[in-house]
């Protein structure tokens, strides 16, 4: 699963370190989108914010995509942060 997102200056190959590069063609990607893996771009955030009074509908993610995420994350902006 890929996360597509807005990139108004389509940057291409925006290195967000321990090699995720933020793909901007060949992926999917239309003019001025941005895209990633699910977990590169989930292992980026620092904050999600949601409406917690609109229900939505939920997907599982395996577990080993959750570890990924968590260590990736412990290796950038997480690091020193405590646990996950």
């Amino acid at each position: 699963m890929r996360v597509y997102f807005f990139n108004p200056n389509n940057d291409s190959g925006q290195d967000w370190g321990h090699g995720i590069v933020v793909s901007t063609q060949g992926s999917g990607e239309r003019f001025g989108e941005g895209s990633l893996p699910f977990e590169d771009f989930a292992a980026r955030l620092y904050l999600f914010h949601d409406d917690g009074l609109t229900p939505l509908p939920t997907v599982p993610v395996p577990d080993n995509q959750i570890v990924s995420i968590a260590t990736k994350g412990r290796k950038s902006w997480a690091a020193g942060r405590g646990d996950l």
